[in-house]
């Protein structure tokens, strides 16, 4: 599926993709070394981290996998990965979780989350985001820079 989307989907999409994949890993992660590296490739994604602490991260990703062994030493290889590309990340997640085949299944799901179906585009009314006096848009904004995506249904009910 990445395959096909590739040149028809943004980088900060795959990479969001990529960040969506170690969060399936998360528990294997062998510190929070490994933790934050997550977190500051999504703001890479957004624009929002600097080269040095991009630097930084990946430095501590890479001395956490050399410190590591076994399933989160792989963890850690994957958030490593992650700077480099989508694919990469979302193999290696795969790889270090328990059940592989079960952490590759569930890829498509979350790719299509981001990307939508490449089948079947949805067409974004910009009009939704300013419904309510654009409380639509600012909830939005919210639910995303807080990652509280449990919420989106309340966004769904906004949109209706």
């Amino acid at each position: 599926m990445l395959r096909s989307l590739r040149g028809r989907v943004s980088e900060r999409k795959l990479c969001l993709f990529a960040c969506a994949c170690l969060r399936r890993i998360g528990k294997l992660l062998p510190d929070d070394r490994c933790r934050r590296a997550v977190e500051v490739i999504e703001r890479c994604a957004d624009g929002l981290a600097s080269g040095a602490e991009q630097d930084a991260a990946l430095a501590d990703a890479e001395a956490a996998e050399a410190a590591s062994i076994g399933p989160a030493q792989a963890a850690a290889r994957a958030v490593a990965s992650a700077w480099s590309t989508a694919e990469h990340a979302r193999s290696a997640a795969a790889q270090a979780s328990p059940d592989p085949i079960e952490a590759r299944r569930h890829q498509p799901g979350l790719l299509r989350d981001l990307t939508g179906n490449p089948c079947r585009p949805v067409p974004v009314e910009l009009a939704w985001l300013e419904r309510n006096g654009g409380r639509v848009a600012q909830f939005a904004r919210m639910l995303y820079d807080e990652h509280r995506f449990t919420d989106l249904p309340r966004l769904a009910d906004m949109l209706k």
